[in-house]
């Protein structure tokens, strides 16, 4: 009684697992859930604390411009292809620009190290099941006259489910059939930001500590890393059409050499959760596998919910 317990290889392209979930009728007048006032309560405090947020950040910017104001006099513009001990004095304050940036940013727990990088960044994905609700209601009307109203009645609520990556772990206990469509929430190395140690503007060092600034502004660009043979883009087949419309094939993206990943097989991430490269487009793959108790307990709630042997075509891709 094994259904399978992870999406298809992340990158790949496909739809996912779809499911149909159990069906309701639900009989007389239809009432706001207790979601839809969370919802309603959400959203009520999302108008309110935006003109407050954006408030604060306009004094915030404001305050920094002032104190660029005050000290723009004593700034010392140098050359940062230059010894900066000959262009300023201890304790200065300088201001540098140049187009040769360098250093790498390392990903310890993976053994990834990436050249010429001021900062690498973690993207996870979790494979992890979608609850939908739909809801089908009729139109009933009550009293006669002035007093007559009308309201939702005699709702038919379906609930659907939807296997795929997702960028956050989705809580499955208020499912509608949780054991059913059980979401683990395992994350052994969440989403992290690595910047780099030994970066470089010219010849003056820049300390991990200015590059994470949130009021620093770096002219830089991100690129999506994938490793391939030779740190060439593989090519598509509707690379003709996107040449004809004038972009560039692979823009956004930075090509690696594979052979750069040797020896993360040795890694934390390996050795400790079996993490190993899959490829496209720069994804490492860790498998979940449940524990025989897990099973038995997951079985015994789908008993419970009735949906033990409620199989679909779903379950089999």
């Amino acid at each position: 009684l094994l259904r399978p317990s992870s999406c298809a290889m992340p990158g790949y392209s496909g739809g996912g697992t779809l499911r149909f979930g159990a069906t309701y009728y639900v009989h007389g007048e239809r009432r706001a859930s207790l979601k839809e006032w969370i919802a309603f309560i959400l959203l009520a405090c999302f108008l309110l604390l935006t003109p407050f947020i954006l408030c604060m950040t306009e004094i915030q910017y404001h305050d920094m411009l002032v104190a660029f104001r005050e000290v723009e006099d004593s700034v010392v513009e140098c050359n940062a292809d230059m010894d900066l001990t000959a262009c300023a004095d201890q304790g200065e304050l300088v201001h540098l620009s140049s187009d040769r940036v360098t250093g790498s940013a390392t990903d310890p727990d993976f053994g990834v190290s990436v050249s010429s990088a001021l900062k690498l960044d973690r993207k996870v994905e979790y494979c992890q099941w979608m609850e939908h609700r739909h809801e089908k209601c009729k139109t009933c009307h009550s009293g006669s006259g002035k007093s007559k109203r009308s309201y939702r009645c005699n709702c038919v609520v379906t609930y659907t489910y939807s296997k795929g990556w997702r960028s956050r772990r989705h809580n499955s206990l208020l499912f509608n059939q949780p054991a059913a469509h059980y979401n683990p929430q395992r994350d052994p190395f969440p989403a992290a930001s690595f910047t780099s140690t030994n970066a470089k503007i010219g010849q003056a060092h820049v300390l991990p500590e200015i590059i994470d600034n949130p009021h620093a502004f770096f002219r830089t660009s991100q690129h999506r890393l994938d490793w391939t043979h030779g740190a060439q883009r593989p090519p598509r087949w509707f690379d003709p059409i996107t040449k004809f419309f004038g972009y560039t094939p692979g823009s956004g993206q930075r090509f690696e050499a594979v052979e750069n990943l040797r020896g993360t097989e040795h890694s934390l991430a390996a050795q400790r959760e079996n993490f190993y490269y899959v490829g496209h487009g720069g994804y490492f793959f860790s498998p979940h596998v449940p524990d025989q108790a897990s099973l038995l307990l997951q079985y015994f709630g789908e008993f419970l919910e009735g949906s033990l042997l409620n199989w679909q075509i779903g379950d089999m891709l």
